[in-house]
């Protein structure tokens, strides 16, 4: 629709060019004018051929009338072959149009490249910055692990093996069996706070990958053991989630607060419900069981105590001296 637009001023009909015209045709010959508008808005370059009779048959009129509108008021002019005809003030108003909207197109596309470049580079950075952390920790392991077995071979085998089968502080993050640093991965501040749909944060966070499966893993301790396949599938639940309550635009680092927030109530939920449906026996052979190793034991101890019992009581029947 807004395609086929064009200004109509709301006094048209008594403007110096249009009364003469409205005077000798009445309203036929004004609305042939402005049907041979339309038909102009639609060509092109906003010019219409000069076929009387195809014109006529398109507006169901004679083809006396249409040619007297064309030819008579001044209202339109001719190309130089004359095959062709057109309104120069109409065509002007169009030309103005088509240059605004040209300019508004290109201000857009230079704003979503801009956009797009910063999320590249963004993205570039991180994926580097990973990179050169995940980089060092392995050269920083083989390192230590090169010391370890210097040291090794001057020690007794005991604290040898004791000394190999130390762990890694609890601080360490570990992914892909290696522990490393978190990388700089902070987002610029006006697009960390700039409204973005939050599909669109998604798919950034999923391109991230390993980087921001690590960042979630760093700030849950308790979720070490989340790939970042699963991570993806949480972010794809959390956005559609989003998106039924209606929050389809969020900040970046909103968005990223807000999800880790959220996995971690999923994975309580998770581990809650784990944990009630391992406490209930899937039938009635496994209550038995579970009443058996409750039980077990303490039925144990007391027929141990029950058979000391006998046995001293036998024994004090057998040394009491007979009257």
């Amino acid at each position: 629709m807004a395609n086929n637009y064009f200004a109509h001023d709301s006094n048209a009909r008594n403007s110096d060019r249009l009364i003469p015209l409205r005077a000798k045709l009445g309203a036929e010959g004004y609305g042939v004018y402005f049907m041979i508008l339309e038909r102009l808005r639609e060509e092109p370059d906003y010019t219409s051929v000069k076929d009387y009779n195809m014109l006529a048959f398109d507006f169901r009129v004679d083809a006396a009338v249409v040619k007297a509108v064309v030819e008579t008021f001044g209202l339109f002019s001719f190309t130089d072959d004359g095959k062709r005809f057109y309104s120069e003030g109409f065509k002007k108003r169009m030309q103005l149009k088509d240059a605004k909207s040209e300019k508004a197109r290109q201000s857009a596309r230079a704003r979503w490249e801009r956009k797009d470049d910063a999320e590249s580079d963004m993205q570039t950075q991180c994926e580097s910055n990973a990179n050169v952390s995940k980089n060092d920790a392995i050269k920083e392991k083989e390192s230590k692990e090169n010391i370890i077995l210097s040291d090794n071979n001057s020690l007794s085998p005991s604290r040898a093996r004791k000394t190999r089968s130390s762990k890694s502080p609890e601080s360490a993050t570990n992914i892909d069996g290696v522990s490393y640093s978190p990388p700089d991965c902070a987002p610029p501040p006006d697009q960390a706070e700039a409204l973005q749909p939050v599909q669109r944060l998604r798919e950034a966070f999923n391109r991230r990958g390993e980087t921001f499966a690590w960042l979630i893993v760093n700030t849950m301790r308790s979720t070490a053991n989340l790939t970042p396949g699963d991570v993806w599938q949480w972010l794809n639940g959390f956005t559609e989630e989003l998106l039924a309550r209606g929050e389809a635009l969020k900040s970046q680092r909103d968005y990223q607060s807000h999800f880790v927030n959220w996995l971690r109530i999923q994975l309580e939920k998770k581990k809650s419900h784990g944990n009630h449906q391992n406490s209930r026996p899937a039938s009635a052979a496994d209550a038995l069981s579970a009443n058996e190793r409750r039980y077990g034991s303490t039925r144990a101890a007391k027929q141990s105590i029950e058979n000391r019992l006998k046995r001293l009581s036998d024994q004090v029947e057998t040394n009491i001296p007979e009257t």
